[in-house]
């Protein structure tokens, strides 16, 4: 088993790299490991046993479900493998326009191979189109992002035009869809802020490099700093789904004062810093950044999280879980022990982009490079092509694969890896070393709460349980949508799931995701005065409903998951999902005997 020994905030650790998981060991231990890249897995399970004797069968069980991961890996390279099954979140990203009001000194928008025109809204709502009813139809969410190379709000009737056309297809399918798009806030009106309150279910975020001086990158054409207009679409922003997005060159290495200034704000719930996508030797490039600088920051930025989650703060550290932030996103990884992927993102599988000609690219920041495309939306994906983003991953690159953090850092983006060397696939030396250190510290910081501020961690868990239950549509607002509609009931998407997932916000002291049966019974009885929550025994007790049903299938974690029930002309009843893996499933006796019998539905003249 390969191991990593970390010493850090007063710990001993050690990270076991094939189970991605770490446990705190002490001092002799860790002078016997150190210098050591590997133990036999008998030398793990005795460390475990004298330090941890009560879970020791835990991580026996943990090691040899790794068997299981790896062989549902081999099985990716196969032909005829879904590389979709199990994907609920698909994204579709449209660069609305490449006009800007800004000259950002390291955007990328310059390039040549970027789309030439702005794409039209018949296009955009063909390729939403495609995603939805034909290649992701089986998702639970759909995200349309609107980033690209210019400033969505110079073409706001375009996304007007894109949220009408979302909500006709949330209310038809009764599925998430969210509309994304960030913007430099210079031109954030109260127009804009207006309607987007009015459809929650447009998110956007801010580019904001720090204070004045960390925000000197973002200029006007002319030069003229945009800083001062940026506060000003800050100020009238009051939105709490507003993020943040901060991009790190050596102008804002101190990511510590950062995050502080950006708190300041009193805005906005997400933060998200990445480095800059700047490999040249300009002013803003990468390269200028002094690594050590950085992570000294970051350790002082979590010793903020430490401190304010000691004094009882467990809000301070939330923005940067959740967004997409280098640092925050290694948080959620170290929680998350023993999830092992060996791909770093969905580019070309789940997630795509689509240029004003209908084609299709594996990224939004690659639309337009003949190396990226897929497909087009009238033609569908091209398999062949697709292949060679599926197969990228760590297991490519000698250095990946005998790297030790390899499951939490994931691999290198292929985007960048083609910007730095032309490939697809081959790690940059200078972000390595970055991502390395943090994600150290991320483990580190993991484990210091985990054993020093218990309550804070599982704070920190139940916000990454509710967080990641946010990802996807809640199966009770789907199936009551579908439902309702079966019963002529006139309710749109935004309706349904404005009440069920409020009252799933409303739970702050439970771990429990989902609606519980009784709200979900509450609720439809608004619509209808029969529906009622009834128990059944076997099939026979169903013999007099011909009418839809919502069918409670009860997780784990007190999870509910609903499912529509419908008859068959033939009498069978068959379930489907919002996943569609239960679509023509057929309802049976035995599944009621193990548990499938919870039903929403026309009950109560029948009691």
């Amino acid at each position: 088993m390969r191991i990593k020994t970390i010493s850090d905030m007063g710990l001993y650790i050690l990270y076991i790299v094939d189970i991605n998981n770490s446990i705190v060991i002490d001092k002799e231990i860790y002078g016997r490991l150190t210098g050591l890249d590997e133990v036999s897995e008998d030398d793990f399970l005795e460390i475990v046993h004298l330090l941890y004797p009560n879970e020791i069968e835990k991580f026996e069980r943990i090691i040899y479900s790794r068997k299981a991961v790896q062989e549902n890996q081999e099985r990716v390279n196969q032909e005829g493998y879904n590389i979709l099954a199990g994907k609920s979140n698909f994204t579709l990203c449209i660069h609305a326009t490449r006009r800007c009001n800004l000259q950002c000194k390291y955007c990328f928008g310059g390039e040549d191979y970027l789309p030439k025109q702005e794409i039209s809204e018949e296009m955009a709502k063909k390729a939403i189109d495609y995603m939805v009813y034909e290649y992701g139809k089986n998702a639970k969410m759909y995200t349309i992002d609107l980033a690209g190379s210019g400033e969505p709000l110079l073409r706001f009737d375009f996304i007007k035009e894109i949220e009408e056309h979302c909500s006709k297809i949330r209310n038809e399918l009764g599925k998430k869809i969210i509309i994304t798009f960030p913007t430099n806030a210079t031109l954030l009106g109260n127009e804009h802020i207006e309607y987007m309150n009015q459809h929650p279910d447009i998110l956007y975020g801010i580019s904001l490099d720090g204070d004045e001086q960390c925000n000197c990158n973002r200029v006007y054409a002319n030069k003229r700093p945009s800083f001062q207009d940026v506060l000003r679409g800050v100020d009238i922003t009051v939105n709490k789904h507003c993020g943040f997005a901060v991009t790190i060159t050596q102008n804002n290495e101190r990511i510590d004062e950062v995050y502080d200034y950006i708190y300041s704000l009193k805005t906005g719930d997400a933060i998200s810093a990445h480095l800059v996508r700047d490999f040249s030797d300009s002013e803003t490039s990468l390269y200028k950044v002094d690594i050590e600088k950085l992570i000294e920051a970051y350790k002082r930025l979590t010793d903020k999280f430490i401190q304010k989650m000691q004094e009882g703060d467990y809000e301070y550290i939330k923005p940067i879980l959740n967004g997409d932030d280098i640092y925050g996103s290694y948080i959620l990884l170290a929680v998350q022990k023993g999830l092992i992927t060996n791909s770093r993102c969905d580019a070309g599988r789940n997630r795509m982009a689509v240029d004003e000609n209908g084609n299709l690219f594996a990224c939004s920041v690659m639309n337009g490079n003949s190396d990226f495309c897929l497909g087009n939306v009238v033609t569908g994906v091209d398999l062949s092509k697709r292949e060679r983003f599926v197969k990228n991953n760590v297991m490519e690159s000698i250095k990946c694969r005998s790297c030790w953090c390899q499951n939490i850092c994931r691999g290198e983006c292929m985007t960048i890896s083609y910007m730095t060397s032309g490939e697809l696939y081959n790690p940059n030396e200078y972000m390595c070393q970055i991502k390395q250190k943090l994600i150290e510290l991320a483990i580190s910081f993991v484990e210091y709460v985990k054993i020093n501020i218990p309550d804070g961690y599982m704070k920190l868990v139940k916000h990454i349980i509710t967080t990641k239950n946010n990802y996807q549509t809640n199966s009770a607002v789907w199936a009551a949508v579908n439902c309702l509609k079966e019963f002529k009931s006139d309710v749109t998407y935004r309706e349904v799931a404005s009440v069920l997932e409020n009252y799933q916000r409303e739970q702050k002291e439970s771990v429990q995701v989902g609606t519980s049966i009784r709200a979900m019974e509450t609720f439809l009885k608004q619509y209808n005065q029969e529906f009622a929550a009834v128990q059944i025994s076997c099939l026979e007790d169903l013999k007099d409903i011909e009418d839809t049903l919502i069918c409670c299938i009860r997780g784990g974690n007190a999870d509910n998951e609903y499912c529509l029930v419908k008859k068959n002309n033939d009498g069978s009843y068959i379930l489907y999902s919002l996943e569609g893996s239960m679509n023509y499933y057929q309802l049976t006796d035995e599944l009621i005997r193990r548990g499938v019998n919870i039903f929403i539905g026309p009950f109560e003249n029948c009691l």
